[in-house]
């Protein structure tokens, strides 16, 4: 056999994988996650709970529940008092160490009941719920176990896990109440409407809503939002949005400092921008000229008409892309894209490179969680996703080719 013709089979096979069979997709979706299982577990046994009297994990929980016990002492605008949530930390977090409480008053509202229990169970019941919410929205949105098991696995997962982050929860608002927009739109609108609570996630949602004429969906979402944001009004005083707005500003200056971009690990264009050296004014025209241009290809593709679940999958990568402020354990929110895609290129043929394509996209999200890790290798990827989903779907039906599900297998749940 020539080079060239062995150069030939071996791209036809990376560009088909026909051995991506759903038996091998469903042992793959196990070993992921006994891996990540495997993997916390190794870290808690070796290094324990807590080093020296001090939290070794949960960190970012160890700033909600703080900010729970502030709120319940009073006034409840102190979380956002960063020198009163700072000595209140110091009783956990390692020497120096501090995190700001930088989320809106309706999110402090959320947390108002989190230091009702002891910090440990408070955490474990937190990570619990909010698992459980993240799986049963994949299930919804798929309809299939074994995908549940493959987006559980993640390793998006193990940040939002090791921080005790609330990434899972978001990914369960934004991912769920995507979900539902054609079959139960008022509840679609109520459930996406509680991206309040973390708003710069859900940048896109409100102009795919408006592109593809879905006004009930809009209603309800806006009914849901400023319910939330009155709610917290109530609960917490009028006082609480001047010291919200008043304590986010460190926010904007820990996405602009080269420096806190590099403590942080923010994955946004604006931030890899940033640390490559270009100045504010040009990473911030970067970001926009990408959110334009992400809503532009958007609005192309929902005007030309694509299958729902491709539809979903672009306006949640749009969502990622969009927004400047994108930390690592926020990428747990790639399970909805990859799901959505998973289930309609099974159903209706996968594209050329697309079991490729997917899986990369599935394994990049552990590239932060390096040490020595290209930067921002996460951000390229996604980019490369989308794009190529764009150029798929203007090529259909011509870019069919054999499915990954084999005929006993071709259901409209692919992995169940």
């Amino acid at each position: 056999m020539s080079v060239a013709n062995y150069l030939s089979r071996a791209g036809a096979s990376v560009r088909q994988m026909a051995w991506f069979t759903p038996e091998r997709g469903r042992m793959y979706s196990v070993a992921a996650l006994i891996c990540l299982a495997a993997i916390v577990a190794c870290q808690f046994l070796l290094e324990g709970f807590y080093r020296h009297g001090k939290l070794r994990y949960g960190w970012d929980f160890a700033c909600f529940w703080e900010a729970s016990r502030l709120a319940l002492a009073g006034p409840a605008s102190s979380p956002y008092n960063l020198a009163q949530l700072g000595s209140f930390e110091a009783t956990i977090l390692p020497p120096g160490t501090y995190l700001p409480f930088l989320y809106p008053p309706p999110f402090l509202l959320l947390c108002l009941p989190l230091a009702l229990l002891p910090f440990v169970a408070s955490l474990a019941l937190f990570l619990g719920a909010t698992v459980a919410a993240f799986g049963a929205a994949i299930y919804r949105a798929t309809g299939s176990r074994w995908i549940v098991l493959a987006a559980l696995g993640m390793p998006a997962v193990l940040g939002g896990v090791d921080a005790g982050q609330n990434s899972l929860l978001t990914a369960a608002i934004l991912g769920g109440g995507l979900a539902l927009m054609d079959r139960r739109p008022r509840l679609s609108g109520l459930i996406l409407g509680l991206m309040v609570i973390k708003p710069q996630l859900a940048l896109a949602v409100p102009f795919a809503l408006v592109f593809s004429r879905r006004w009930v969906v809009l209603l309800f979402a806006a009914v849901s939002a400023l319910g939330m944001l009155a709610l917290s009004t109530l609960v917490l005083g009028v006082a609480v949005w001047p010291a919200f707005i008043a304590g986010s500003k460190i926010a904007r200056f820990m996405l602009e400092d080269p420096p806190a971009l590099a403590d942080w690990r923010f994955e946004s264009a604006f931030g890899w921008a940033r640390e490559l050296g270009a100045t504010v004014p040009l990473a911030y025209a970067i970001q926009l000229l990408l959110i334009i241009g992400g809503l532009g290809l958007l609005w192309r593709a929902q005007a030309r008409g694509v299958a729902a679940g491709v539809e979903r999958a672009l306006i949640v990568l749009v969502c990622l892309f969009a927004t400047p402020y994108l930390v690592d354990y926020d990428l747990v929110l790639m399970a909805f894209p990859l799901a959505w895609l998973l289930s309609e290129w099974s159903r209706g043929g996968f594209p050329p490179w697309g079991k490729l394509m997917l899986l990369i996209a599935y394994v990049l999200p552990i590239a932060p969680l390096m040490k020595h890790s290209v930067p921002n290798l996460w951000l390229g990827g996604t980019l490369l996703l989308f794009a190529y989903v764009i150029w798929t779907e203007q090529r259909r039906p011509a870019a069919l080719v054999t499915p990954l599900a084999t005929p006993q297998c071709s259901s409209a749940q692919p992995l169940s």
